[in-house]
């Protein structure tokens, strides 16, 4: 696997989960890693890593889809410190616009935040009913 062809992410749960198998659907070649166990929760075909580190070491993007803003901030920094210069993180986030997170520095690497589809919640009941 290439860095440049792969799209490293962390945070498999509920919704990373869903965002990394639409990726890996459409044929991107993925390193992941889950706190909670990222080989239950991988999509098939994603290189399963070990760290949140080795994902930055795997990927020239890092996408993070976590649970709260010390996660955020503990991997961010984690990401960072293990990033090239130019290297960009992606979490998906409450805001209405594009941000730079707050509370670390990321040194060479670059970190923003989005906006959560608004289609989230139509998503999840979908996938809940029959």
């Amino acid at each position: 696997m290439d860095a440049a062809d792969t799209i490293g992410f962390i945070g498999l749960g509920e919704m990373g989960g869903r965002m990394a198998r639409r990726l890996a659907g459409a044929g991107r070649a993925l390193a992941v890693h889950d706190a909670a166990g990222a080989a239950a929760r991988a999509p098939d075909g994603a290189a399963i890593c070990e760290s949140s580190s080795e994902v930055a070491a795997r990927a020239e993007t890092v996408l993070l889809s976590l649970p709260d803003g010390d996660a955020v901030r503990a991997v961010a920094a984690e990401v960072a410190a293990a990033s090239r210069a130019g290297r960009s993180t992606i979490r998906p986030s409450a805001r209405r616009r594009p941000k730079r997170s707050r509370g670390y520095s990321p040194g060479p690497a670059s970190a923003i935040s989005t906006r959560r589809s608004a289609a989230e919640p139509a998503a999840r009941r979908r996938a809940r009913s029959p």
